[in-house]
């Protein structure tokens, strides 16, 4: 989360990077993106990116080889 804030203008980012230092910093962070229907497409369009990048490298190390 904190990767993703730091590619985006310092207002949003400093937003954001506030709301990761709350109490319950998932839920602030998903509070944050409320309202910003770009922002929220771009946080998920990141989040899935990661997610499968993860996958594949995991898949790379850990796949048995084909028979």
């Amino acid at each position: 989360m904190e990767g993703f804030t730091e590619l985006l203008p310092d207002e949003i980012h400093e937003k954001l990077l506030s709301a990761l230092n709350q109490k319950n910093p998932f839920r602030s962070f998903k509070d944050a993106l409320e309202g910003d229907d770009e922002l929220k497409k771009d946080w998920y369009s990141h989040y899935n990116g990661l997610v499968w990048f993860r996958a594949m490298e995991w898949l790379h190390e850990n796949a048995a080889e084909k028979v």
